[in-house]
């Protein structure tokens, strides 16, 4: 083989390394973005289901006195959520608007009682909203039945199976639009929901957690008549 030969076979491996260099670290590229990406999207996912569950816990654990709340509670157990959903407070800060406005929070407080009454084993529940706050409201005239499992999305008229149960049930449900930060261009937002209930705790297995209008009340809360 010539010089010159030699020379122009170096130089054309020289540019397919290139070429080769270029397309796979393209790929590398995308496939990191792409990671972080998910990344981001599980963790927004969890600090919507930690911020949920805060929020169901702090009302089923009922201010003073035991066993009534007021608009002030509600609201301020709805704004602690935000204390463990910093992405839903950077969106809104990136828009200049509320929280309130990238997430849609329910709080609902339902009330068991037997379908078939008097029932003393083995007895079938049915519920009934006694107050809802938020973005979606609960029906209060529509008995709240079993979603048919835990795992099965919720309906505004179904609970989790395993909360039909004698007693009451704290009721907290969320939505937030996921929107993708490196592939905001590409992707639309990512619909995310999270729900938790809890037993209240402070209040007889009888009772439940009643709603109290004083001065003051904005009115975003309905209370259901008989409650």
């Amino acid at each position: 083989m010539s010089a010159k030969k030699f020379v122009a076979f170096l130089r054309d491996g020289a540019a397919m390394a290139t070429v080769e260099f270029a397309l796979v670290s393209t790929v590398l590229i995308l496939l990191t973005l792409g990671a972080y990406e998910v990344s981001n999207a599980i963790s927004a996912k969890r600090h919507l289901n930690e911020a949920v569950y805060s929020v169901a816990q702090i009302i089923s654990e009922t201010p003073n006195p035991p066993g009534s709340l007021t608009y002030e509670d509600v609201q301020m157990a709805a704004d602690s959520a935000m204390i463990v959903f910093p992405e839903a407070l950077a969106a809104s800060a990136r828009k200049g608007a509320s929280w309130s406005t990238e997430v849609g929070i329910t709080i609902s407080h339902v009330v068991m009682t037997a379908a078939n009454a008097p029932c003393a084993a083995n007895c079938q529940y049915v519920g009934a909203v006694a107050w809802t706050w938020g973005a979606h409201k609960r029906p209060c005239a529509t008995p709240m039945t079993s979603a048919g499992s835990n795992a099965a999305p919720l309906t505004s008229t179904t609970v989790p199976d395993d909360s039909l149960s004698p007693g009451a049930l704290t009721l907290v449900e969320a939505s937030y639009a996921y929107q993708p930060t490196v592939f905001s261009g590409l992707f639309n937002s990512i619909a995310m929901k999270s729900v938790a209930a809890l037993k209240p705790r402070n209040v007889p297995p009888s009772s439940y957690i009643k709603y109290v209008a004083v001065p003051g009340d904005t009115g975003a809360t309905t209370i259901c008549s008989g409650y």
